[in-house]
């Protein structure tokens, strides 16, 4: 987090007051360090920042870890995403108890298709905090279209679609088995040929749907090429 001048005149993206500082969107702790990779790749390049007030950036700092448990332990994510739960989230489990249970509430054992390797393997299925997911994309979604459309912050209602959060009673051996999976497949059509927005695609990069009859935007947020979120604007 940078301080900003007391000189400026930008205000938080999220709720029009003065800004304070400046937010990383999506949160920074999503995006791997170098350490953390043994690779060359560097993740955290040309990242995105959007002014905030303090109550809009500093106090939401347990969300932005709590999303960084979902998407990284999410059995969707690409490698970088599997990376992050093995390494800065395992650093996070150890140093707060009181988080790891939060975020590994309710483990069920699972059977799930493993696209991949073409197999049945056996998983674990965790109790979301939808409430709390949906928080947390909103807050990206509001700072994202601050970016996106000349920083004026939105003063809508967004409405969250959380594309990979499925039923944790029943095992997930095929594309049909859940609800969710045939809204990702919708966005998928949908938002197909897309332009995607962001310096580092394989950790994050959004997408935006808005035609000229159309007062307000769709707007999907894909994390680790396989945990998304579309969102709403109205």
């Amino acid at each position: 987090m940078s301080t900003m001048p007391s000189s400026s005149i930008e205000t938080c993206y999220f709720c029009g007051a003065p800004a304070t500082s400046k937010e990383h969107v999506p949160p920074k702790c999503i995006f791997p360090e170098k350490k953390d990779l043994g690779i060359e790749a560097n993740h955290r390049e040309n990242l995105l920042k959007v002014p905030s007030c303090e109550i809009h950036n500093l106090r939401k700092s347990r969300d932005d870890e709590y999303l960084l448990a979902i998407l990284s332990m999410n059995c969707d994510s690409n490698k970088v995403g599997q990376r992050q739960a093995a390494t800065k989230l395992v650093r996070a489990f150890q140093r707060s108890e009181g988080f790891r249970r939060a975020a590994i509430n309710d483990p069920v054992r699972r059977l799930i298709f493993d696209r991949d390797k073409r197999l049945i393997v056996g998983t674990a299925a965790l109790t979301v905090d939808r409430d709390r997911l949906k928080r947390c994309f909103e807050h990206i979604g509001r700072g994202l279209y601050y970016h996106h459309y000349g920083k004026n912050h939105f003063t809508g209602s967004i409405d969250v679609k959380i594309e990979f959060s499925v039923d944790s009673g029943v095992d997930l051996l095929g594309e049909s088995d859940h609800p969710q999976r045939g809204l990702r497949a919708i966005c998928d059509q949908g938002f197909a040929g897309t332009q995607k927005h962001g310096a580092n695609p394989q950790v994050f990069y959004y997408q935006i749907l808005h035609d000229q009859t159309s007062r307000f935007p769709l707007m999907r947020l894909v994390f680790y090429e396989g945990s998304c979120a579309t969102l709403i604007f109205g």
